[in-house]
């Protein structure tokens, strides 16, 4: 029987992940198509397929027809050889087979929430044509031993397919407001919002949804829970799709706020439950710690009640009366609490890192592999550093795991845990992955790195920006030094609710320059004042310089940091000579080569890293 080598790859990815209002959108977005490939992989393997990328599953396990038992990330691609008699028949098999799992676990959640009558005709229309599904084979001869050819057919022919993108278009064109998640397709759902709670249902499709073709719920709808859909919120089925998904009591995805306080949750463990208890079930989020939530505006926009509003009547009178109870309750309880934070001396912030990161130049790395055991082998040095990535994150109580596909991960962490975090991580990284991969390799010179994009960011900044801006961070990370040809760079950025503060890239191994001046700026041994002067005068220097000029504002500039340091450490501290020896060194990387005997200083990106270590160490020092 022939052999063949398959491809097969599953979309969108990135517009369907970073598609988020809430950090459930997120994760059920990555984890869904994960959780298909993890049916695909089973199904390949029920036919007695080699599967070489990814490769960590056991052969001898089954077809699991519920996708939700899958606990790992997966790339959203799959390579396996086969023994096919038709090998058009096998792909388009499973093909249909990922097309079916996705719309029945789709029409099984609606279903649960929503009767047959109620739910709208184009819902179906929105599943079938939302996947794009994307699969190549080429024959294979193992005797010849030509896997390195036969990939790089495989990598190519793929690319010829994506260019001609597929098209589907609905039997009719959708009129009408769009889903406040995706922005591209009908709203079919949507919750009222307190004010609505007494119009028409007919009123709001033609004023508001611009559409009868939606399922329209009051504020107290509790079939469809708060958490699925707010007040004033509209979805799609794609989105309400994401929504349901792996969205139980008990596995919901901690919001941006929870991420903020994760720190909080040991040592206030029973102070935390008892104001949780204060609040109805299902409408209690940990922004309901923050003072500037607490407000009759803000309760009856998200419908928080209390617990012994639960089944009364549900008049706006009756309503309002048990919201203004709870919110002297709560602001009372807060109030005790934020005073045991002070007291404990425990980090009290609204900002959250989002941090992504992936492996540089994958494609050369996974070119390299000459016979099917070396990708076999990659594979699953990259799938052991995924898992336990997301182990290290999640159990230690650290932060989140969006997603750990192996050479890419994203996840949320809190901010008192980044530096440990992003240390840990990298060490993993060279442990696990870099070092056996020289291993494999052993003619490579070039070590295997990867470059990160992380946004510190205010938990009320909008999450799809958040997402977007950790995407473009790790984008021009990898390009930061280009002209070196190197790569094993950082993004960071710090984001307010509706700015960029700080923005500056720099070489993974300087995050302990970061860190060591993030500490003194925050224990006060040494004032943020010189960043404000050295500023001011970096930007004086700016333009282009030869060789000789460049080599004395070399010398300049690093004597000039060091008696602005010096004079912003406080008479009774210690000088720091080794922090002002690591940032003179920073500075001298940020002369650059513009031509033969041209070089000009990158003042802006030198003092947004000190910028962004000023911002860092006023939130690591907040308990209040």
């Amino acid at each position: 029987m022939p052999k063949h080598l398959l491809l097969f790859t599953i979309g969108p990815v990135q517009s369907f992940i970073a598609q988020a209002r809430k950090t459930q959108d997120l994760y059920a977005g990555s984890q869904l198509l994960a959780d298909l490939i993890h049916s695909g992989i089973s199904y390949i393997q029920g036919m007695q397929g080699e599967l070489i990328y990814p490769n960590d599953i056991s052969k001898t396990s089954e077809f699991n027809s519920d996708i939700e038992k899958n606990d790992n990330s997966y790339p959203n691609r799959i390579v396996a050889l086969l023994n096919a008699k038709d090998i058009n028949v096998f792909a388009k098999g499973l093909e249909n087979l990922i097309q079916n799992c996705f719309e029945q676990k789709a029409n099984a959640l609606f279903k649960g929430v929503l009767s047959s009558k109620d739910q709208p005709l184009g819902m179906c229309e929105q599943l079938k044509n939302f996947l794009e599904i994307y699969w190549v084979a080429v024959p294979y001869d193992e005797g010849t031993d030509n896997y390195k050819n036969c990939f790089k057919e495989l990598e190519a022919n793929l690319a010829i397919i994506k260019n001609f993108r597929q098209i589907h278009q609905f039997p009719k064109q959708e009129l009408g407001r769009k889903c406040n998640v995706d922005g591209q397709y009908n709203v079919k759902v949507y919750r009222k919002e307190f004010s609505e709670k007494d119009k028409k249902f007919q009123d709001i499709q033609y004023k508001k949804l611009f559409s009868q073709d939606n399922f329209i719920i009051s504020p107290d709808y509790k079939k469809i829970q708060l958490r699925h859909i707010q007040p004033g919120e509209g979805l799609s089925a794609i989105s309400f799709f994401k929504r349901l998904y792996r969205n139980k009591p008990n596995q919901s995805f901690p919001s941006t706020a929870t991420i903020a306080l994760l720190n909080l949750n040991q040592p206030l463990k029973q102070i935390l439950e008892a104001y949780k208890d204060l609040f109805g079930k299902n409408c209690y989020d940990n922004q309901l710690l923050f003072k500037d939530n607490l407000t009759q505006k803000y309760f009856e926009k998200y419908w928080i009640h209390s617990k012994q509003y639960e089944g009364n009547s549900s008049s706006k009178e009756t309503i309002k009366q048990d919201q203004q109870r709870l919110l002297l309750a709560a602001q009372k309880q807060l109030e005790n609490l934020i005073k045991l934070i002070k007291e404990q001396k425990l980090l009290y912030t609204k900002y959250y890192a989002l941090l992504r990161f992936d492996g540089d130049s994958m494609g050369k790395w996974l070119a390299k592999a000459t016979q099917k055991k070396q990708h076999q082998t990659f594979s699953k040095y990259l799938m052991e550093f995924a898992k336990q990535a997301r182990i290290y994150l999640d159990v230690k109580n650290r932060g989140k795991t969006v997603y750990a596909g192996g050479d890419d991960f994203l996840g949320f962490v809190n901010l008192g845990s980044l530096f440990e975090v992003v240390a840990h991580l990298r060490q993993l990284f060279q442990k696990i992955i870099a070092q056996k991969v020289e291993e494999l390799y052993p003619d490579e010179a070039d070590p295997f790195t990867f470059s990160m994009g992380v946004v510190v960011a205010h938990y009320k900044t909008p999450l799809s920006e958040v997402v977007k801006k950790s995407k473009l961070l790790e984008a021009q990370a990898k390009l930061y030094r280009k002209a070196e040809n190197q790569k094993d760079n950082t993004g960071l950025c710090f984001m307010t609710s509706s700015a960029v503060l700080a923005e500056a890239y720099f070489k993974n191994e300087d995050w302990k320059i970061l860190e060591c001046l993030v500490e003194r700026l925050k224990d006060k041994d040494l004032t943020n004042k010189f960043i404000f002067s050295f500023a001011q005068e970096l930007r004086s220097l700016s333009g282009e310089y030869n060789f000789a000029q460049t080599d004395l504002l070399r010398a300049a500039t690093k004597t000039e940091l060091a008696r602005l340091i010096k004079r912003s450490t406080g008479s009774h501290k210690k000088i720091d000579t080794c922090l002002i020896e690591q940032l003179q060194y920073l500075l001298s990387e940020h002369y650059k080569t513009i031509d033969f005997n041209k070089y000009y200083l990158d003042d802006q990106n030198y003092i947004h890293f000190l910028k962004l270590a000023e911002k860092l160490a006023a939130e690591l020092q907040k308990n209040d």
